[in-house]
């Protein structure tokens, strides 16, 4: 993980007053392919966020779901900053472990594409406050 990432994550818990923890994974170079090795605490009957900063393919968020599900996690929430919104990831994400999706708008949605557990936020005002 990068270390800039390490930070975020650990300021982001910290607002909302909750514990980390961290999935040790494994991606084959080769076939893109991701492995999820362990974790280092209990999730069961947790309520898990995955923060990642951005939606390609999926992989890693479906290899990850299934184990936070399969470890006992109640529900799975995934905050990005960024959707590619490849054709048929989204569809492929819904029918997932993951319960809500919350990414931004900094890549426009294609108008098609409708789900139940898409949540998309505005950054409109965020990069407009930098200019002033």
């Amino acid at each position: 993980m990068h270390e800039n990432a390490y930070f975020y994550r650990i300021k982001f818990a910290n607002k909302l007053n909750i514990p980390i923890a961290y999935l040790n994974k494994k991606r084959d170079l080769k076939t893109g392919k991701v492995f999820i090795k362990g974790i280092d605490r209990s999730i069961k009957g947790k309520d898990i966020i995955i923060l990642d900063d951005m939606i390609v393919t999926g992989s890693t968020l479906l290899s990850a779901s299934k184990y936070l599900k399969r470890e006992g996690a109640n529900s799975i929430t995934v905050a990005a900053t960024h959707h590619l919104f490849l054709d048929g990831v989204q569809q492929k994400l819904e029918k997932s472990d993951i319960n809500t999706f919350l990414i931004t708008d900094s890549i426009k949605k294609p108008d098609h594409l409708v789900s139940k557990n898409l949540q998309v936020f505005s950054i409109n005002e965020m990069i407009a406050s930098t200019f002033n």
